[in-house]
């Protein structure tokens, strides 16, 4: 089953957070066992771009490029247990997988 992780509408524009991932403030968690897969839904992004995922200490955990327009799909079981931070366009989110 496919989960929204969040849609970017604009390149600086957050919004459609899933109503199905817990929010902490600012943070998402989300639960391997609910959440095998967090999709990344791309609007207005007018080229490819590149994306990260980092780590609470900042290493690039996941990267890859999207074509405009694109979505993203994460396999939470290629995450460990932890805190993230997806970074695209200068846009950040953080989230937690558990």
């Amino acid at each position: 089953m496919k989960n929204l992780f969040f849609a970017i509408v604009a390149i600086a524009t957050f919004s459609g957070f899933s109503a199905q991932a817990q929010s902490t403030a600012s943070k998402l968690v989300y639960y391997k066992s609910t959440h095998r897969v967090i999709e990344i839904e791309l609007g207005n992004i007018m080229t490819t771009t590149t994306f990260y995922i980092k780590n609470d200490k900042g290493e690039v955990i996941k990267k890859g490029s999207v074509a405009r327009n694109g979505k993203i799909a994460v396999n939470t079981a290629e995450l460990k247990n932890g805190n993230y931070r997806f970074e695209i366009c200068g846009v950040t989110q953080d989230f937690t997988i558990r």
